[in-house]
C-alpha cells in the first residue's frame, strides 16, 4: 500500500482521504514516526514551495477522519467522503458554500504528487545524519514509480519533538521546485465542514 504525499503542483490538490490501513511495515524508531503519520486519523501538514515563477507558495492541509481541510492559493477547499464517494466543498461566484463530485473537477492526470510505498520503508535505504534520514538515489525507486523518481532529485525526512518534516525537489520539465512539508498535530486536528447553500446538490 502507498501513501500519496502531494506536491502543491496544481491548483486543487487533495491528498486522498482513503483511511487506508497500511499494516506492518518494517520500521524502526524513529521511522515509525512516518508510519505513525500514516496511519493517524487527523493531523495538520504544512507545505512551503518555492517556483522559479512565482516564488514561495504556502499551502495548508487539515485531516480529521474523512474530512479535510486545503487553504491554497488564497482560497478554502474542503473534502469529505460520503457513501464511497470524495466530494469537494467550495465557493461559487456569489460566495455561497456549493458541493461538486470530485471526480467531475479531477482526474488522476491531474494529480500530481509523491506515492511513497511506506510498507518497504527501513534505515538500509537511508543516509542518517542525526535526525535526519537522506534517501539513497540507487532507492529512489523502491519507494517511488518511475515516473516520479526520474523527477526526484533529493528526499530527506526530519524528526523533530512536534512532528515530521520531509524535504524533497523535483525536476519538472527542466523546472526545478524545492518543497519542504511539515507533518503535526497527529490525532489532535479537526474539520468542521461549512453550511452548503440550501438545495445545493451534487
Amino acid at each position: 500500500m502507498s501513501k500519496r504525499v502531494f506536491s502543491p503542483l496544481v491548483l486543487l490538490v487533495v491528498f486522498l482521504i482513503t483511511g487506508c490501513n497500511l499494516g506492518e511495515t518494517t520500521t524502526t524508531e524513529p521511522l515509525s514516526v512516518f508510519h505513525e503519520f500514516n496511519t493517524a486519523e487527523s493531523y495538520t501538514m504544512t507545505i512551503t514551495a518555492n517556483y522559479p515563477m512565482f516564488g514561495e507558495l504556502e499551502f495548508v492541509i487539515k485531516k480529521d477522519g474523512n474530512k479535510e481541510y486545503m487553504f491554497m492559493f488564497g482560497e478554502e477547499i474542503y473534502a469529505y467522503l460520503e457513501d464511497g464517494e470524495y466530494y469537494l466543498i467550495v465557493k461559487d461566484e456569489a460566495g455561497q458554500w456549493i458541493k461538486v463530485k470530485y471526480n467531475e473537477i479531477m482526474d488522476e492526470e491531474n494529480e500530481i504528487g509523491l506515492d511513497v510505498d511506506v510498507t518497504v520503508f527501513d534505515e538500509e535505504l537511508f543516509t542518517i545524519e542525526e535526525d535526519k534520514y537522506i534517501l539513497k538515489e540507487e532507492y529512489y525507486t523502491t519507494l517511488f514509480d518511475e515516473e516520479t523518481a526520474e523527477q526526484l532529485r533529493s528526499f530527506e525526512l526530519v524528526f523533530t519533538d512536534d512532528g515530521l518534516k520531509i524535504n524533497y525537489r523535483l525536476s519538472i520539465q527542466g523546472v526545478i521546485i524545492n518543497a519542504e512539508m511539515i507533518v503535526n498535530n497527529l490525532n489532535q486536528t479537526t474539520v468542521e465542514l461549512p453550511q452548503i447553500q440550501q438545495g445545493e446538490s451534487a
